[in-house]
């Protein structure tokens, strides 16, 4: 054998061992960075979902606090209908004159206790428009409805085809009188909505930022509009009201 050859016989063997050495070393430091990557990944991912968690845990106990104090609530408005109706009205009308905010949770257990009551009940209607009235006055008072006191212009009618018919456009700052009216397709902003319990027609009507002063008979001869007064009942806010039909 040649000296080339002897040398070639020795020091590929020699080469090649170094070579898959290199690349098992190379292979483990790969494998090592695609670990290390993983595992930060789902350290991030885990952080992630636990404060996720966090969050909706932390929802979930303010929920159940809410509808504790509404439960309480409601225990306290023990009666008859017409008590606990009384006791809603008195309770909101103190607040009003002493120009106090009743708490959401609160507010909240007077709504379900109305909703638990038939309409037919004495006094119902009155404290429904109670409610409302109270939820306008606190909008004024967080600048989001006007005052009624300080709006004195009364909306354009426009008569179309019939007396009493707002067919069509938009309204603001002004006045309107729903009771005997006829309205389609109008907008009221920023205006002052009075009520009384009287027949209306009410189609894709809504009210954007209005103030509502309702003043309902405990015992109406016909049914109000109860689509519009239930709209305004069940609102968190009455910053826009919509009614399709009534």
């Amino acid at each position: 054998m040649s000296g080339i050859a002897l040398l070639v016989a020795v020091c590929l063997p020699l080469f090649l061992r170094s070579v898959d050495k290199e690349t098992k070393t190379s292979d483990e430091h790969i494998n090592l960075l695609i670990a290390t990557k993983l595992d930060d990944t789902a350290k991030a991912i885990n952080q992630r979902t636990d404060q996720k968690l966090d969050l909706i845990n932390g929802k979930i106990d303010e929920l159940s606090e809410k509808i504790g104090d509404a439960q309480g609530q409601l225990k306290r408005l023990k009666g008859s209908p017409s008590q606990v109706l009384g006791k809603i009205r008195a309770d909101i009308e103190t607040a009003t004159k002493e120009s106090r905010i009743i708490p959401t949770t609160e507010m909240v257990s007077y709504k379900a206790a109305i909703h638990s009551i038939q309409p037919s009940s004495p006094e119902f209607w009155p404290t429904v428009a109670a409610v409302i009235n109270y939820d306008s006055f606190v909008n004024q008072k967080k600048g989001h409805a006007p005052d009624p006191k300080k709006v004195s212009k009364v909306c354009p009618i426009l008569t179309i085809g019939q007396n009493n018919a707002m067919i069509g456009g938009e309204y603001s700052n002004c006045i309107v009188n729903l009771d005997t009216q006829v309205f389609q397709g109008v907008t009221f902003k920023d205006s002052v909505i009075q009520y009384h319990g009287g027949t209306t027609t009410l189609d894709q009507v809504r009210f954007i930022n209005c103030a509502f002063v309702l003043d309902l008979p405990p015992a109406p001869e016909l049914r109000p509009a109860e689509k519009l007064l239930f709209a305004l009942l069940d609102s968190p806010d009455q910053r826009s009201i919509a009614v399709s039909s009534n």
